[in-house]
């Protein structure tokens, strides 16, 4: 399971997860959340190729105490396996 570990001098107003499938306007939402919220930061699952929600998972963690809004941008969606 993850966790995120929150430093005790961290400072976070709030988190906001946007979560949907390819093509639902999350990143457009993501970007004018972020224009309105002052000192917002955009995580997008769209940044890790690999191990994508550890990496989003990591990068708040790493955000935590600099930013005061992280808005999480997960596209789910999974990779055809070529099975019929």
């Amino acid at each position: 399971m993850l966790e995120i570990r929150i430093p005790d001098e961290g400072r976070v107003d709030l988190i906001i997860l946007l979560c949907g499938p390819v093509g639902a306007e999350k990143t457009s939402i993501a970007e004018r959340l972020a224009e309105r919220l002052e000192d917002a930061l955009i995580i997008s699952s769209e940044r890790f190729k690999r191990r994508v929600y550890e990496g989003m998972l990591r990068e708040v963690e790493r955000r935590l105490g600099k930013q005061r809004y992280l808005v999480l941008d997960a596209t789910f969606y999974k990779e055809p396996t070529g099975r019929g």
